[in-house]
């Protein structure tokens, strides 16, 4: 009889240690609930949810779309002045807020070259036409107490996104001369207050101004961060010679990447004139990826529930405007407003990416 007791207790110890690694290599952020049942058990669609995140979407009325057209509005006009100091302006741009205030952000330099190059410090002037108005440096150094002096090669025009989740437009602008593969940018987010736009305080291993984040393989004057899902972003950075992934959630706050990726890499989607755009990123900087077509089926939110309504293939393809470890793939489709997940079904397991439709 103690005999029979001792295996018993070794059948349960074992089995329960099973349970547990089991559950832990599977467990993330991604699970659902097919995950918690047997391989012969499968929720229908209507069932279909991720209970480990309360999935939303900001309630905003504005559609993060700039309203100024970079080439027409500065067509022959290089070399504006800027009527409200002694200044070029660089880039314009118009949007509004989650409240309807209009939020216009000016972008000026010191000098004008006729190659059509800005140079020197640059400022920004950002105005809520209900809440208040400031202007600072693009990129200010408070241990040298100045703005930096860089360049722009021509006029551009802001990349609305939300890396907060408050349904009020964010952006990314350039604070320095591409460098080491990358180049510097202050993430900015406006907020309905008298001080109209906040930036981030967080930073990289490198840097060059107060709050300003270095971004490998990127150069452009303005650009966008990947989404794994509403709440969380990431970027490539430099640690030394090393190119490591950097992650926050929508409360800027640190997270851990690895408890977001598939195979050590990161899945991000984002959709903008009827083109979805999906992208995977090596978290361990190798640059071979899978060949061959990955299946997606494509789930909205409604009323917290993720109902099914397509399906694609595609294959993913190096980003030429990024850099070795970064791949995308594109879909050409119209989605009506409203928050979107892809479940994509790769040689790794299944990854997920959540996509915003603003209009």
């Amino acid at each position: 009889m103690r005999e029979l007791i001792v295996i018993l207790m070794l059948f349960v110890f074992i089995g329960a240690g099973d349970l547990l690694i089991t559950y832990k290599s599977s467990s993330s952020v991604f699970s659902y609930k097919e995950r918690q049942k047997s391989d012969h058990e499968v929720y229908s669609e209507q069932d279909y949810e991720r209970p480990e995140r309360d999935p939303k979407l900001a309630d905003t009325l504005s559609d993060f779309t700039n309203k100024i057209d970079c080439e027409e509005y500065f067509a022959n006009k290089k070399g504006m002045y800027y009527p409200q100091s002694n200044e070029y302006l660089v880039s314009h741009n118009v949007f509004v807020n989650g409240d309807r205030s209009k939020v216009t952000v000016d972008i000026t330099s010191r000098y004008y070259k006729k190659d059509g190059v800005y140079s020197g410090e640059m400022r920004c002037y950002v105005q809520n036409s209900e809440y208040g108005s400031v202007s600072y440096p693009c990129a200010y150094d408070s241990e040298s107490g100045s703005g930096l002096k860089y360049t722009y090669n021509d006029n551009f025009s802001l990349l609305l996104d939300d890396y907060n989740n408050d349904g009020n437009p964010d952006y990314l602008i350039r604070t320095g001369d591409a460098k080491d593969g990358g180049a510097f940018y202050y993430i900015e987010y406006s907020v309905n207050e008298p001080y109209p736009v906040h930036h981030t305080n967080f930073s990289t291993p490198k840097k060059n101004s107060d709050s300003a984040v270095f971004v490998y393989g990127k150069r452009d004057d303005s650009i966008r961060l990947d989404h794994t899902d509403m709440d969380h972003f990431f970027f490539l950075t430099k640690d030394g010679n090393n190119v490591v992934p950097y992650m926050y959630d929508s409360k800027f706050q640190q997270c851990e990447y690895y408890d977001f990726a598939v195979g050590d890499r990161l899945y991000s989607a984002f959709y903008e004139d009827g083109i979805l755009t999906l992208r995977v990123t090596d978290c361990e900087s190798r640059r071979e990826i899978y060949e061959g077509e990955v299946s997606v089926t494509v789930r909205k939110l409604d009323e917290q529930v993720w109902s099914r309504c397509g399906e694609f293939s595609a294959k993913f393809d190096p980003d030429k405007d990024y850099c070795r470890f970064v791949h995308t793939a594109e879909y050409e489709q119209d989605f009506e407003k409203g928050l979107y997940q892809l479940e994509i079904n790769t040689p790794d397991g299944i990854a997920y990416a959540e996509f915003a439709v603003r209009k």
